[in-house]
């Protein structure tokens, strides 16, 4: 209804326009308002054009840096992109300095290259024991001879001490 009322104003306008001016070409003046109209609608339709080419173009570029944001069980799944879930890895320590920790892999269901999904996002692991929870590990890199990947402690439990035996983990 509200469409109707916005064109028969504009309509009464040019008619009576028209008998004002004693214009017997009320068509001619209809023509004229039709194709301002066609214009304005046009000129809209290419404003929205270029602004989905700017958006198109900015979700590549956010594609290309990796900074595409994606529903997290979708990404844990790994079924949008691979390079962005946590690969399902576990292990164990097998030594600790300082801040620092290393986890022999003893399973990649998987089988991802752990190596390049450091370099791109690296991923972390919760360190536990029979107890339970003790420490968060970010992974740093991966020695593929070995199968070892070493991890910086970015937190810890309370007064938890890592020690070689513990277990780790990136998923539940």
């Amino acid at each position: 209804m509200r469409h109707h009322v916005r064109t028969l104003v504009p309509l009464c306008l040019i008619l009576s326009a028209a008998v004002v001016s004693g214009c017997s070409s009320a068509d001619h003046l209809l023509r004229e308002e039709h194709d301002r109209e066609v214009a304005i609608l046009q000129q809209r339709l290419a404003e929205k054009d270029r602004h989905l080419e700017y958006l198109a173009l900015e979700l590549q570029r956010l594609k290309e840096q990796r900074i595409v944001p994606i529903p997290i069980a979708e990404a844990r799944a790994g079924s949008v992109w691979t390079g962005f879930s946590v690969p399902a890895l576990e292990g164990t320590v097998t030594g600790v300095s300082g801040d620092d920790c290393t986890v022999v892999v003893v399973a990649n269901p998987g089988n991802v290259d752990i190596q390049s999904i450091i370099t791109r996002t690296p991923f972390r692991f919760a360190v536990y024991d029979e107890n339970g929870f003790k420490a968060e590990a970010v992974a740093t890199s991966y020695d593929a001879a070995s199968n070892v990947v070493k991890c910086h402690l970015t937190f810890t439990k309370g007064d938890a001490t890592i020690v070689v035996g513990d277990k780790a983990a990136t998923k539940q």
